[in-house]
């Protein structure tokens, strides 16, 4: 029993579980060999005994017994696991769905079966299958047994960092194991990330018109809306015309022959930014209704140039003062005059009352 049939040498027939050779005549002091192949039936369990006798009889003979020949079974589970990714290449922000395929492809149950999975450190959480448990990133999914043949899915799905270098390598990892077993690993499965800057710059002045002779202060707000640092960053802004440089803030270098004000930032990281200003004096002699445009502009290693234009319009210009204009000599020798006429023919008039 728990064997199945395969063949018989020398002439074997099988019928109901025995094997029967007609041998023939045996001369005093012959012998020979008789031999038949079974396979051992799966699932067993471990440690089962196969247990084979053979009898022989003749006409001339009472039957006799072989000594029984026991086998003694090894059999145990042999659990494998393989893992296939949505993405082979992701940008900041995607998801991926890791999806892991179990077998038990050994002869015997295997009991308490554990699966985890890592969880790449730059990746979140999101959400796993068939009662997948997650905590400090990893997954765990538990089942009773596997039946010898037995296979499934599950699956766990997570996010892309939103900020992370560019051509960073998520690794992923995952094990099987049950009572029976040793942990059998999956095959690493990798995914490279795309990952850039996204370089923005705006600029405000402190008025949209002003007099001539004035104060102008502009302010430059850059940014990096992207996943991965920009580098190499340097911020420009022009002097307008019918005006003449004051100052800079942060180590901005006025450059008199180009009339331009540079700021070398350097490396500004994924959802970072900052501001920078600049003061400039309306010439006094520039007309009323003058447009003074100002265009600034940032470049980085990763990016092509951004630019931030601001237009500020000289209202009015800038009061000349004018001299105040004298009465003639002669003018005034006459006024002092009527005033003292005027004088005494009111002392009169009060010494008659």
């Amino acid at each position: 029993t728990r064997t199945t049939f395969v063949s018989a040498g020398q002439g074997g027939a099988f019928d109901q579980g025995v094997i029967t050779w007609n041998v023939g005549e045996v001369p005093p002091g012959a012998s020979g060999l008789l031999d038949l192949t079974v396979r051992v039936d799966s699932p067993l369990s471990n440690g089962t005994a196969i247990k084979n006798v053979a009898e022989a009889e003749s006409l001339l003979s009472l039957p006799i017994s072989s000594p029984t020949v026991t086998t003694l079974v090894s059999s145990l589970p042999d659990l494998k696991l393989t893992k296939a990714a949505s993405r082979t290449v992701a940008a900041a922000g995607d998801q991926i769905v890791y999806t892991l395929s179990y077998q038990n492809t050994g002869t015997t149950l295997a009991r308490d079966v554990v699966i985890t999975d890592v969880l790449p450190p730059q990746t979140t959480y999101i959400i796993s299958d068939k009662g997948g448990q997650h905590a400090s990133g990893v997954v765990s999914w538990v089942f009773s047994q596997l039946q010898p043949g037995q296979s499934g899915t599950v699956s766990v799905t997570v996010e892309v960092l939103p900020v992370i270098p560019n051509g960073t390598v998520l690794h992923n990892t995952s094990t099987i194991v049950s009572d029976e077993t040793s942990p059998a690993v999956a095959p690493l499965v990798n995914t490279l990330v795309n990952s850039e800057p996204d370089l923005t710059l705006g600029k405000i002045a402190a008025a949209a018109t002003v007099p001539a002779g004035s104060i102008i202060d502009y302010t430059l707000s850059y940014a990096n809306t992207g996943s991965d640092a920009a580098t190499g960053v340097v911020v420009s802004d022009v002097v307008p015309d019918n005006t003449q440089f004051v100052s800079a803030s942060d180590g901005g270098v006025f450059d008199d022959a180009s009339n331009l004000v540079s700021w070398t930032v350097g490396r500004v990281p994924a959802l970072s930014g900052s501001t920078r200003t600049m003061r400039v004096l309306v010439d006094p002699q520039t007309p009323g209704g003058t447009t003074l445009p100002n265009i600034a502009s940032m470049t980085s290693v990763e990016l092509p140039s951004q630019i931030a234009q601001y237009a500020v319009v000289v209202a009015f210009a800038a009061m000349v003062p004018t001299a105040v204009p004298t009465l003639p000599a002669l003018a005034v020798t006459l006024l002092i005059f009527l005033v003292i006429i005027l004088g005494v023919v009111m002392r009169k008039h009060l010494s008659k009352h």
